[in-house]
């Protein structure tokens, strides 16, 4: 039996600066919450929630928010979101047909939700997704390479401490 760790929350999540919450808190909270639940259910992790955090916090490859002030921001400009796994801030037409600002700091982009079916394959298949070729067309080959080892990683290293 499985259990699916879930992510934090991206670093810029206006909610975490007032209550004193942040990225590396939320995942420290859910990495041990799932780990206690998995331990007492005797459940096998599939850590989602690790490889999230280990891409977000790479030092080459994770996401750096840039200063942005979303109150002036014209459509469509967005901020620069490279490398993100959340899909973060968009455009959508309001039921005027103006378009209106938003962001979503706790869904997956489309390279979290590969990053994520990464750790799931290796896991379900117990096979390296390392030199799996898939690549979907909204991500990089090199952005895929990099997802697909840390999904291995992330895999590995949970298998490595038994949990």
């Amino acid at each position: 039996m499985l259990i699916h760790e879930t992510w934090a929350y991206r670093c810029d999540e206006p909610d975490f600066a007032p209550n004193g919450n942040s990225e590396e808190k939320m995942y420290k909270a859910l990495s041990h919450a799932y780990r206690s639940v998995a331990s007492e259910l005797g459940l096998r992790i599939l850590p989602v929630g690790d490889a999230f955090y280990a891409a977000d916090t790479d030092p080459i490859w994770g996401y750096k928010p840039c200063a942005f002030d979303s109150s002036h921001a014209v459509y469509p400009n967005l901020p620069d979101q490279t490398n993100s796994l959340h899909v973060g801030w968009y455009w959508v037409k309001d039921p005027q047909g103006k378009y209106e600002l938003n962001t979503d700091c706790h869904h997956a982009s489309p390279c979290g939700c590969y990053l994520a079916g990464c750790v799931w394959f290796e896991v379900l298949f117990g096979k390296s997704v390392v030199d799996n070729k898939f690549v979907p067309s909204d991500i990089t080959h090199q952005d895929a390479v990099f997802l697909r080892k840390i999904a291995h990683r992330a895999v590995q290293q949970l298998d490595e401490h038994g949990r």
